[in-house]
């Protein structure tokens, strides 16, 4: 059988990483301590890698895509690559270590932005400090500089006293809920917050499974988008520390105010329609339906639907049974959602499963 091409694979940022890690010895056991996840987590990863390749072993699609990677690269040194052309889109996904989920856009019109385990926004701009930061130590600026450069920014921002304040405390409030966490600390500018802890040895799995559920922090709850950011890594004191960083969402955006499944749906096996109704009418020629990784990616067609009064995008879409799905709406970098005026709607999912 001939060796997959790397570029062509239609795989994750976060599922190509896993895959390069069984590739270079690892477990799934190993892979989760070094991305900084769960072992169920990576299984998932894994299992969705198999399912979109039709490759039957984890270990043999690591090594083919080991392969065809190292061969994409010694093409490149020689001249081989052949470069995209000019209408050509490019999805870039940069270097990082266990910060964000990373979507691949399932279908995205008008504006296609190159896509950055939730995800997260990469702030290019980086802050040196003079000392480390007492909880955190280096861990943001030695191995996560897109981290290193939101822990600068929101350090840079005015601080909206009142708005910051009562986030502060509901997001105390929703992390303390987390069992396992201590020395946790939340921090808020004007667009930016921080929530940052160590995690205890004694449930350190389970606390770690929590701290990435965005269906237990609701985010959205707190008028937080999704593209949130996450790390975790040793502390001063040796014990695991975490980093999450959430972005203030714009009051006037357009928002999901119904779908089709609806969040958190039990539907048949089949044929289905999905779709979104906002609470404005949109710009008819842009829509972005993106996968995700909180769940698998229903098959659809290309093309979406639109109401005469443009608020109601539809997707003729199929799905298996037994399966847990979930649809970004303008999830991740991909914002071609937006109001006649050009705003940008708000970050959602829609969650489902079948019978």
């Amino acid at each position: 059988m001939a060796e997959l091409s790397a570029s062509d694979l239609p795989l994750t940022g976060i599922e190509r990483r896993v895959l390069a890690l069984l590739a270079e010895g690892h477990t799934a056991k190993t892979a989760a301590v070094e991305l900084g996840l769960t072992e169920n987590a990576v299984n998932e990863r894994l299992r969705e890698a198999r399912r979109k390749t039709g490759v039957g072993s984890s270990r043999e699609l690591a090594r083919r895509l080991a392969a065809s990677v190292s061969q994409e690269n010694r093409d490149e040194e020689i001249g081989m690559a052949v470069a995209p052309s000019a209408d050509q889109h490019v999805a870039t996904d940069p270097p990082h270590r266990a910060t964000g989920r990373w979507p691949k856009v399932l279908i995205a019109m008008s504006i296609l932005i190159a896509v950055g385990l939730l995800a997260y926004v990469v702030v290019p701009q980086q802050t040196a400090r003079n000392a480390p930061d007492p909880l955190l130590g280096d861990v943001a600026m030695k191995s996560f500089p897109d981290i290193d450069a939101l822990y600068g920014k929101l350090r840079r921002e005015t601080r909206d006293a009142g708005w910051g304040a009562r986030t502060e405390a509901a997001l105390l409030n929703r992390y303390g809920s987390i069992a396992g966490l201590k020395k946790l600390r939340t921090t808020c500018a004007s667009t930016l917050c921080e929530v940052a802890g160590e995690i205890g040895d004694e449930r350190g799995g389970k606390t770690l499974e929590q701290l990435q559920n965005y269906g237990l922090i609701r985010p959205q709850e707190m008028g937080f988008g999704l593209d949130g950011s996450f790390a975790v890594a040793s502390g001063p004191s040796g014990k695991g520390v975490f980093v999450a960083y959430h972005h203030r969402l714009d009051t006037d955006a357009p928002t999901v105010s119904r779908s089709s499944p609806a969040d958190g749906a039990i539907v048949p096996a089949g044929p289905i329609t999905l779709s979104v109704t906002f609470d404005r009418p949109m710009q008819r020629d842009g829509y972005s339906f993106t996968s995700t990784d909180f769940g698998a990616t229903p098959e659809c067609k290309p093309k979406a639907d639109v109401s005469a009064d443009g608020r109601t995008f539809a997707l003729r879409c199929s799905v298996e049974a037994g399966t847990s799905y979930a649809v970004g709406i303008n999830y991740g970098h991909f914002r071609s959602f937006a109001a006649r005026d050009g705003t940008p709607a708000k970050m959602s999912i829609i969650r489902f499963s079948t019978r």
